[in-house]
């Protein structure tokens, strides 16, 4: 796994949009020129209202994720209990709708422009015509996503330690879902080397797989592949 914190010269005042996530134990940032990353990195809790005050007035707009562990998705029958037990709840998909219901704890309360990752994950590619299976990797563990041609089928979270533990969580979860394993479309983000043992496994094993991009998406970094960046164009892209 890999570090992919950088940043590197540009002018503030050409900034468009600033991505915020948040993750288990801080958020990672990204600032972007359009649709060009210029600079990436992870702020702790505390650092957050100051980092958000810096862009204030400037003509920058700013996007928030949670990539929450404590989310549901359910059918308008489900919502209304839901809507009892979570802080937000998004509408994510039709035929049948669903929404995702989720807490996020480290954004403050009624945190605007707010999306649950997997409603960005499947917001993007709901419509594509063939089946995508996006596979977003942090240190030591890994985001699932089934979506596309047959609509959102799943999503969750593993934590894993070698490349035989990826291909197990992926097969697994294509067989559940009646996802057809030589057709399926696998796209890879995160925190994943080209040369890694997981990615060089996960092309012996799976007939299509790539690395996730975007069009006009780049990353102002000449040492890391744009697709690790990947979760900040989908926060921005929305």
């Amino acid at each position: 796994m890999i570090s992919i914190a950088f940043k590197s010269e540009y002018n503030k005042i050409n900034l468009t949009k600033v991505s915020v996530i948040a993750e288990k134990d801080s958020y990672v940032y990204g600032l972007f020129e359009n649709n060009l990353l210029v600079e990436s990195g992870r702020i702790s809790d505390n650092e957050l209202n100051s980092f958000t005050r810096d862009f204030t007035g400037h003509n920058t707009t700013m996007f928030y994720a949670s990539k929450s562990t404590a989310f549901t998705h359910t059918d308008e029958l489900g919502l209304d209990i839901m809507k009892h037990n979570t802080q937000y709840q998004e509408f994510f998909d039709v035929n049948p709708n669903i929404y995702c219901c989720y807490n996020e704890g480290k954004f403050p309360s009624n945190t605007e422009n707010l999306k649950h990752f997997s409603t960005l994950i499947n917001d993007y590619y709901k419509y594509e015509a063939k089946t995508i299976c996006y596979a977003h990797f942090g240190k030591n563990a890994m985001t699932i996503c089934i979506t596309g041609l047959d609509g959102f089928k799943f999503y969750n979270n593993y934590e894993i330690e070698n490349a035989a533990d990826v291909v197990y969580f992926i097969k697994a979860v294509l067989q559940n879902t009646n996802t057809n394993e030589d057709t399926v479309q696998v796209l890879v983000g995160g925190y994943l080397e080209e040369q890694s043992e997981i990615y060089k496994t996960m092309y012996r094993h799976f007939q299509n797989v790539e690395k996730a991009k975007g069009q006009n998406f780049a990353a102002k970094n000449e040492d890391i592949n744009p697709h690790s960046y990947f979760d900040h164009y989908l926060n921005i892209m929305r």
